[in-house]
């Protein structure tokens, strides 16, 4: 009884970090499923990453407003990148910046998924006309290289709903990763971690 017990926690041990980061990774894959405003990595090269930014209506009434934005956070040091940008026609519709902190949807801020800044966000804000059908838009963040791959992030969306309001979604995203680059797990990936220690825990103690 006791070998088999030791045999249990051992399995517990060795298995207990990969199910954690898959609950992990399948609650922000949910997320970014049903997300009306979202970012994700089309390619990449040593300093291009292009991105496409997508409305898809999650909802009956989802529109895309000016105001309405998409957020990557702590993608790169900021002396790292050299522009951000909209391509194309669609380039009038969009005002682009970088900053250090922000730009959160009003009703994440302060919001567990949303992950400590260090780096430089960047924002793809809205401008032009309201749109009700699904639309994707072409972004490039270039860099001045030393990214040899990337590392899965966080980004945020906000849309509006007619007769609810803002509409706010939490999304992963792969960002660029330095030469060398670690794998520090943010804030946002911590806290789920955390909830999927306390589930597992939770149901051992009710099986046990």
């Amino acid at each position: 009884m006791i070998q088999e017990l030791h045999m249990w926690e051992y399995f517990n041990m060795r298995t207990r970090p990969f199910l954690l980061a898959l609950f992990a990774a399948l609650t922000l894959s949910a997320s970014a499923a049903r997300a009306g405003f979202i970012a994700f990595l089309s390619s990449s090269s040593i300093d291009s990453f292009n991105y496409t930014v997508r409305f898809t209506p999650e909802q009956s009434g989802e529109l895309l407003t000016a105001g309405d934005l998409v957020t990557l956070y702590n993608v790169a040091p900021s002396s790292s990148i050299t522009s951000s940008t909209i391509n194309g026609a669609d380039a009038s519709s969009f005002s682009v910046t970088r900053q250090a902190s922000g730009i959160t949807p009003p009703g994440l801020i302060g919001a567990a998924g949303i992950p400590a800044q260090t780096l430089q966000n960047v924002t793809f804000s809205y401008t032009g006309p309201t749109i009700t059908t699904a639309k994707d838009f072409s972004a490039t963040i270039l860099t001045n290289g030393g990214f040899n791959s990337t590392h899965t992030g966080t980004g945020a969306g906000l849309t509006f709903i007619g007769g609810l309001g803002e509409k706010d979604d939490i999304f992963p995203v792969a960002l660029p990763q330095t030469n060398g680059g670690g794998g520090v797990p943010e804030p946002a990936s911590l806290t789920l971690l955390s909830l999927a220690t306390s589930a597992l825990l939770l149901r051992r103690r009710r099986t046990a």
